[in-house]
């Protein structure tokens, strides 16, 4: 038999083929944020800038980014200069929106604050007008609630007020060394009056008939350091204020009544103590001072917090207009 033969099988190259790669969009640019979108959106309402605007502005911070840790040897900062925004200018919007919603939320406390003091010194002119009535009226019908509503509204007047001067940075919170000594004195002023003011109102509760006398002396003592806080807000309106505004002018009125106030909130405890005789009992001649005494420590507030809502009103609608500038 012939010998095998071994047959190499034939290859044939298959011919090359041309793959076409998709092209794709550079994540620098698919990545920026569309100015047509957050402008309309902008053009809206506040509310609406804030929430759209700032979902686009967040997202896409992220993305771009990722874009331009690997663009590598690319230039990411040229391909966001052609779409008209950059890297920057998109982390000063995520600041501003930020900005914007804590002043907002700053406001709406103020306006809380407000209607809150505003109780206060309705409260206040209903004890007064039912002080009208004998001593021996008031204790006999409405004794317990009658000094109930006047201690625990001392109280609730404190915190409120340590509010309004903290958040308002009118009285710098104790922390820190570099604390000037007349903030340390006010933060000192405004602890007491909330912890002393507190003390007083429980002191009361717990037996009123035996603890009445030295709770008075309590409250009264405590009420002369809690109107020497009006001094606080004339001062800080009178430094920021317009040379040419009414707040201005009027700087030597309010600080003369506020001086008055504090001089009847004296006054009072040498009525109670007898030290000064009236005509009428000692206690409801007292409870006359100490009413109309909290009265204008509330519309001192009152005055102050309708200031500072305006100005972070204001603060608010121009910055309001820089973010809606920033994004034409």
């Amino acid at each position: 038999p012939p010998p095998p033969t071994h047959h190499q099988p034939t290859t044939t190259n298959p011919p090359p083929t041309h793959h076409h790669q998709p092209t794709t969009t550079s994540p620098a640019l698919s990545c920026l944020v569309d100015r047509q979108t957050i402008l309309r959106n902008a053009s809206l309402s506040p509310a609406s800038m804030l929430t759209t605007g700032r979902a686009y502005v967040t997202g896409h911070v992220d993305c771009e980014g990722q874009a331009l840790n690997s663009a590598g040897p690319q230039q990411p900062h040229a391909q966001a200069k052609q779409s008209g925004v950059t890297f920057v200018q998109l982390h000063q919007l995520v600041h501003d929106f930020h900005d914007y919603k804590l002043m907002n939320r700053r406001k709406n406390l103020l306006l809380l604050y407000i209607f809150l003091v505003l109780l206060y010194v309705g409260l206040n002119v209903a004890l007064l007008g039912v002080n009208f009535e004998s001593q021996e009226f008031i204790e006999e019908n409405y004794y317990t609630a009658f000094h109930m509503a006047a201690f625990w509204g001392v109280f609730a007047f404190t915190l409120l007020e340590a509010f309004i001067l903290i958040s308002t940075e009118t009285v710098h919170w104790w922390v820190g060394a570099d604390i000037s000594w007349l903030h340390r004195v006010q933060s000192l002023v405004i602890l007491f009056n909330v912890m002393f003011s507190f003390a007083t109102a429980v002191l009361f509760s717990m037996f009123p008939e035996e603890f009445e006398v030295p709770a008075h002396y309590m409250e009264y003592s405590v009420q002369v350091l809690i109107t020497a806080v009006n001094l606080f807000f004339v001062v800080d309106q009178t430094r920021d204020a317009n040379p040419n505004g009414l707040i201005y002018r009027l700087r030597y009125v309010e600080f003369t009544v506020a001086l008055l106030v504090l001089a009847l909130s004296v006054l009072q405890i040498l009525i109670f103590s007898g030290a000064i005789p009236t005509t009428i009992e000692a206690e409801r001649a007292a409870h006359f001072c100490e009413f109309t005494n909290e009265i204008f420590n509330g519309l001192f507030a009152l005055m102050y917090a309708i200031l500072a809502y305006t100005n972070v009103r204001k603060t608010i609608v121009h910055h309001y207009k820089e973010m809606k500038a920033a994004v034409e």
